[in-house]
């Protein structure tokens, strides 16, 4: 992410792709959708779990209109994604770049979206502290007050696409669950 920054005027503002964007990788409707099938197809599980298969059946039948919606709606946004993404070589190029990094997934092009393509940070310790990953120290000038914390302030949405792309990494890939663990 800083090399990308290093090679991009930090005045290059394209808020069209914001506006493009967002409509299609907005994380409430994203989330809510997919919340709304978990919360459809989660008794569906339940039942054939404790081996009502009969059920099971009822209940799938039941849900099975708003389940298909959902799909397609979820469908329909990645496709969306996908399209916006085709059409502008630069995002392309980004995007190409982005989930070249084990974990990165389409979703998280968010990221590069509010980010304005990585250049709204000079340095790579600026983009963690707007994510709410680097915590940094409360002090006055003679005191330093408590512990250091993350800001409140953060952008909880990357902070979320950013932890749930490292869970990803840690389960997958041996030699980076060696150093998360000594981290932390």
């Amino acid at each position: 992410m800083y090399l990308i920054s290093q090679n991009k005027s930090p005045n290059l503002i394209r808020p069209n792709l914001f506006f493009k964007l967002f409509p299609a990788i907005s994380g409430v409707r994203h989330k809510r959708l997919l919340s709304s099938q978990k919360s459809l197809t989660m008794p569906i599980e339940e039942l054939v779990s404790m081996g009502d298969k009969s059920g099971a059946a009822i209940v799938h039948k039941a849900f099975l209109k708003t389940l298909s919606s959902i799909k397609k709606e979820i469908e329909q946004i990645d496709k969306d994604l996908d399209d916006i993404i085709k059409d502008d070589h630069q995002l392309n190029e980004l995007y190409k770049l982005a989930t070249s990094v084990p974990g990165v997934v389409k979703i998280n092009a968010f990221m590069i979206c509010f980010t304005n393509e990585f250049c709204i940070y000079t340095n790579p310790k600026q983009l963690a502290c707007h994510c709410g990953v680097a915590p940094s120290e409360h002090s006055s000038r003679p005191s330093i007050r408590g512990r250091t914390r993350v800001s409140h302030m953060a952008n909880k949405v990357l902070k979320r696409m950013l932890h749930m792309g490292v869970m990803s990494v840690i389960g997958r890939d041996p030699e980076l669950r060696t150093y998360y663990l000594r981290k932390t």
